[in-house]
């Protein structure tokens, strides 16, 4: 027997809910990625993540703040990998990466969240 689907989760339908769990699931890979080790390298979930952002930002069936948010994202994925060959190895470094990183998962899914109909 199927499982009902949950009303909440972004349906193929809703691009900007879509979009932006899959990036909300990048971001968490980012945290998980350098929470992971000391050594652990997230070059991958990083450009997976400056990816989705940016194919988000030039997508314009998405709402135009949707499209912001997602360029400003990429930007700062971009800082964030352009700095990781010189700061990766410092704990405070990679704490920040980890919490910033967390917080834009939370604030994404919260996004999600609400660009779902009610």
């Amino acid at each position: 027997m199927d499982m009902p689907r949950n009303a909440r989760e972004p349906s193929p339908a809703n691009p900007s809910a879509r979009r932006l769990a899959q990036i909300a699931a990048a971001f968490t890979r980012i945290a998980q990625d350098v929470g992971a080790t000391a050594a652990a390298d997230p070059s991958s979930a990083l450009a997976e993540a400056k990816q989705l952002c940016e194919s988000g930002a030039g997508d314009h069936q998405l709402e135009a703040d949707v499209r912001q948010l997602l360029g400003n994202l990429a930007t700062a994925v971009e800082v964030w990998q352009s700095v990781w060959p010189r700061l990766g190895r410092q704990g405070d470094f990679r704490a920040a990466v980890i919490r910033e990183a967390g917080q834009w998962a939370r604030k994404l899914e919260l996004l999600t969240q609400q660009k779902l109909p009610r």
